[in-house]
Parts: structure tokens; C-alpha cells; sequence
């Protein structure tokens, strides 16, 4: 795990969710570095947006930074966990 994530969960967040948590996957959307999900989360009892994310992390910490500013910035989704 990247340090960066780490920090993020050490300083609350990130609330790390396991994976057997979720259920009842749907592709909502696919793009060049990215997949959208919708998912049953039992932990929260709800339905949740997932991303999966293709960052090359050789290339240094600056893809998985700017993609963290960018869900930053998200507010405007009811299934948007806003974990940062």
C-alpha cells in the first residue's frame, strides 16, 4: 500500500471498507485509467459508488495525487463516500 494511502487512513480519511463487504456489482461506466461501479455495501447498508483506479505508480505519486484531489472534490453524488 502506498504511503500516501496509508497516511490518509491513519489520519481517518480513508475508512478502508473489505472487499467481501460489497455485493451485487454493476459496470456503470469505463474509462481510459478508470471503472465505475454501483455495489451493495453490507457495512454501510446501502448502495455505493466504486472506482477502480490504473494508476502507473512508477511514474511517481502524482497520478494517485491528482486523482485523490479530483474525488476531493466531489460533493454533488448521495452515493459519493467522501473519504478524504
Amino acid at each position: 500500500m502506498s504511503e500516501l494511502i496509508q497516511e490518509e487512513i491513519n489520519r481517518g480519511h480513508i475508512y478502508p471498507i473489505e472487499y467481501n463487504s460489497f455485493s451485487n456489482f454493476k459496470e456503470i461506466s469505463t474509462g481510459q485509467h478508470d471503472k465505475v461501479f454501483c455495489a451493495y455495501c453490507e457495512d454501510l447498508r446501502r448502495a455505493v459508488t466504486l472506482k477502480t483506479m490504473y494508476i502507473d505508480l512508477s511514474l511517481g505519486p502524482d497520478g494517485l495525487e491528482r486523482e485523490i484531489q479530483f474525488m476531493k472534490s466531489v460533493k454533488s453524488h448521495e452515493n459519493f463516500i467522501q473519504c478524504f
